[in-house]
């Protein structure tokens, strides 16, 4: 019999255990570890600079364009979008019941996303987000979804150069960055230094820094028409101007598990 153990670096979590959960299929023995239920916070405790979520929009109904989502911090930091043609969708009842915004377009000839003013993130920094990736239609895919004044990249959904990857990056060089996984909900964080999904390290060094001080956060979603960006479902996205440590990440983490009915450690 084969054993594969699954390459995971397990990270302490507040009021936790690790949990191994053994699957035999055939006769290969995979072994992949698991976070239990850890403390949740509520983001709020930790004075995000920016928070949108897309159960806190009202008055719109399914399919509808998205001219305003509004920062649910302190510092009303609002998303806008006043080009029709360029606003996002609504979506609702799309995960645990909850709403979700529709970001992106396939062929480069439909772009969405929403401007933003005053988001200086500085040189440290921590960006949460609950996000589905609707498939990588192309070999070569790539696409920007936060993006700041120098036209570095919060946020990168395509493959560098074979596997999608989550992280930082600035124009042709990532940062940092992390295997991603098309049409599965996660929770991905990313810092300075590191990619998290579903509270598991996947975090890929491919060399280079992006410092956001300086240079503020301009739009969320795809603003090149020419990235073909695929299309990307996010109910929530959380910006926080300093880098959090792993017990506060952690609960923000099981916070926004809870609230999806999703899983950390898978």
């Amino acid at each position: 019999m084969t054993i594969i153990i699954d390459p995971i670096t397990v990270q302490p979590i507040a009021n936790g255990v690790i949990r191994v959960n053994p699957i035999i299929v055939g006769n290969q023995l995979f072994v992949r570890s698991t976070l239990a239920q850890s403390a949740t916070t509520d983001p709020s405790a930790f004075d995000p600079l920016l928070w949108l979520k897309a159960d806190a929009i009202t008055g719109l109904s399914d399919s509808d364009p998205v001219a305003l989502w509004s920062d649910s911090g302190n510092d009303g930091n609002n998303a806008t979008q006043a080009v029709v043609a360029n606003k996002p969708i609504y979506k609702t009842n799309i995960v645990n019941g909850k709403p979700a915004i529709l970001f992106g377009g396939a062929t480069g000839a439909t772009i969405s996303y929403l401007n933003l003013s005053g988001v200086s993130m500085g040189s440290a920094f921590t960006v949460l987000l609950v996000a589905k990736i609707l498939g990588f239609p192309e070999t070569l895919l790539y696409g920007e979804f936060i993006v700041d004044a120098e036209n570095n990249y919060g946020i990168t959904t395509g493959k560098a150069p074979s596997a999608p990857i989550y992280g930082i990056s600035s124009p042709f060089t990532y940062c940092v960055g992390g295997e991603a996984v098309a049409d599965t909900w996660q929770i991905i964080e990313f810092d300075m230094t590191h990619t998290y999904v579903n509270g598991v390290d996947v975090t890929i060094e491919h060399g280079g820094t992006v410092d956001f001080t300086g240079t503020p956060i301009v739009t969320i979603g795809s603003d090149s028409p020419h990235v073909r960006s695929p299309y990307i479902l996010v109910p929530e996205i959380i910006i926080f101007g300093s880098a959090l440590s792993d017990s506060n990440r952690l609960s923000i983490e099981q916070h926004l598990a809870t609230k999806y009915a999703l899983t950390l450690g898978v």
